[in-house]
């Protein structure tokens, strides 16, 4: 399901506003934040080795919230990315 960006700009504006620090040498603008990629759904395969998980980012062409499939190697650190495309993919799981 999208979520419109422009319908998250109200909740965009408070985590800004919550999150800012004194410490902090600038305040992130709004492109800023819509751009920022977040990372969850995290799946630990069934020996360890590899974790699947979901990177999610804005897609101003499609004014929405796009979330691919991601695998990283637990020894490496080496990451490969799964999915692509215009739609989104979310939850992996571990076949077993």
């Amino acid at each position: 399901m999208k979520r419109k960006l422009n319908s998250l700009l109200p909740l965009i504006a408070l985590v800004t506003v919550v999150s800012v620090t004194p410490a902090q040498t600038r305040v992130p603008t709004l492109d800023d934040l819509l751009t920022m990629k977040t990372v969850g759904g995290s799946q630990i395969s069934p020996d360890g080795k590899r974790i699947a998980y979901a990177v999610t980012y804005g897609d101003f062409k499609q004014d929405a919230f796009v979330s691919q499939i991601w695998l990283v190697d637990t020894a490496s650190g080496k990451s490969l990315q799964l999915t692509r495309g215009d739609k989104s993919s979310t939850s992996p799981l571990w076949s077993q």
